[in-house]
């Protein structure tokens, strides 16, 4: 894989340069590599996403944030597709190879109960982190179809200028909001561009409400987005190429614990689902159950149901994963059934995740 060594390289490089210019701590690494097969076609897949961030302080309590990516999909660089001809890519990860894009560059200065940050930003940087979510390796576990099917969201490894600000109300209460640039791109020529006459706008904001650790409140999450954005490209007519749509969206999330070992053993319920009126991926809902503490202490094993309905039809899935950290990262095995009204694919998962 010559690109992605160099990937490799260029990332490293980068980061360490401004780590000596400013001399600073060294950048947090995560190398990600996911193996995939779908039994059913037969297609296999390898993807490798390697992600650099640092923190850089510019004065007391602002800091310069930097968040490199590179991914690398075998099959994308094929010009093969994904693993599975489903409505909704499967996979948190199967994104399309990049050899270095923004995850987010901006500047962020930290107040008393506060952030305020201006510059490249994901969305995935802010939202959708909840951490029993988090565990699932199905791309409903990241961004909801009713969000990323609906608009050019900067998903990863896609990112935007961003306006974001975090307000703590009360303890555990917190109120995040984000204005985006209506487009998002993983190219450095086009990541910093501020152009709402073309690109439109889009919004996102979320309440939030976190109990503490070890108790039976969990985390619960409404947020809603708007967006006045261009037209994807199969929707647009000769006549108007930019032709901007609006559309709106509210989703929530919720993390129940249920049951409460003394040795710290725990049982979640995962509830969530969004809802965008006149959009092509109009209701989505997922359910899903999670146990800490199989085999070891911090382990997991869940199992996950969720559901799209689109204009054109509708997709269910299915997963069941397990998560077992070690002292370099996490090792996950998952298996994924997916049914749509047309196909059905059963895919196997191997997902390694090393921390350095």
């Amino acid at each position: 894989m010559p690109i992605m060594k160099r990937t490799i390289f260029t990332l490293i490089a980068s980061i360490a340069s401004l780590t000596l210019l400013m001399g600073q701590s060294s950048p947090a690494i995560t190398y990600t590599t996911e193996a995939l097969w779908n039994t059913t076609t037969g297609h296999a897949n390898w993807i490798n996403i390697l992600n650099a961030y640092h923190e850089i302080g510019l004065w007391e309590h602002g800091t310069l944030d930097i968040d490199l990516l590179a991914v690398n999909n075998l099959r994308d660089s094929q010009g093969k597709g994904g693993t599975a001809d489903n409505l909704h890519i499967f996979s948190a990860i199967e994104d399309e190879s990049v050899a270095l894009s923004l995850f987010e560059f901006g500047i962020t200065h930290h107040f008393p109960a506060s952030i305020l940050s201006i510059g490249v930003r994901n969305v995935n940087k802010d939202y959708f982190t909840s951490p029993w979510n988090s565990i699932f390796t199905s791309s409903v576990g990241g961004l909801y179809p009713s969000l990323s099917d609906n608009f050019p969201i900067s998903d990863s490894p896609m990112s935007a200028m961003c306006l974001h600000s975090e307000l703590t109300l009360f303890k555990g209460f917190v109120w995040k909001s984000s204005l985006y640039n209506g487009v998002a791109s993983n190219r450095w020529d086009e990541v910093f561009n501020i152009r709402p006459n073309r690109d439109g706008i889009f919004s996102i904001t979320e309440f939030s409400y976190t109990g503490r650790e070890g108790t039976y409140v969990g985390n619960y999450h409404l947020g809603a987005a708007f967006g006045d954005t261009p037209l994807p490209e199969e929707q647009r007519s000769s006549k108007n190429p930019e032709k901007k749509h609006k559309r709106e969206s509210m989703w929530a999330l919720v993390e129940q614990p249920l049951y409460i070992a003394p040795d710290g053993d725990q049982l979640t319920l995962l509830l969530h689902g969004g809802w965008a009126p006149n959009s092509e991926c109009e209701l989505y809902g997922a359910v899903g159950v999670l146990w800490r503490g199989l085999l070891s202490e911090r382990d997991y094993i869940g199992l996950l149901y969720d559901r799209s309905l689109y204009r054109t039809g509708y997709e269910t899935e299915i997963e069941l994963t397990y998560a077992y950290p070690t002292s370099f990262g996490i090792i996950q095995p998952a298996l994924h059934r997916v049914y749509t009204h047309t196909t059905n694919h059963t895919i196997a998962m191997a997902k390694v995740i090393f921390d350095f």
